[in-house]
C-alpha cells in the first residue's frame, strides 16, 4: 500500500432551493487509511444537494463528486 496522501478537501451543501448549508470537514486516518467526515447541523427532514472537491498534490486537477442526500435527524 502507498503511503497516505496530503489531500484539500472541500464539502459544499445547499438546500433545493440554493441555499447554502455550512459543512464542517475534519481529516481521519486509520491504519493508514485516509477518511474526510463532513458534519452538518439539520433540524427537520430536508434533501440537501453536496459537492465534495479533493486536489491532490502533483494532479492536474481536483476530483469532484456531486450527489444528494435526504436526512432524517434524530427525533
Amino acid at each position: 500500500p502507498r503511503p497516505a496522501t496530503d489531500a484539500e478537501v472541500t464539502i459544499e451543501a445547499r438546500t433545493l432551493l440554493g441555499q447554502p448549508r455550512p459543512v464542517r470537514t475534519r481529516r481521519v486516518e486509520r491504519a493508514g487509511v485516509v477518511s474526510w467526515l463532513g458534519e452538518l447541523d439539520s433540524a427537520g427532514r430536508e434533501t440537501l444537494a453536496f459537492r465534495a472537491t479533493a486536489r491532490l498534490p502533483g494532479q492536474p486537477g481536483p476530483l469532484v463528486a456531486d450527489f444528494s442526500r435526504e436526512l432524517h435527524p434524530a427525533e
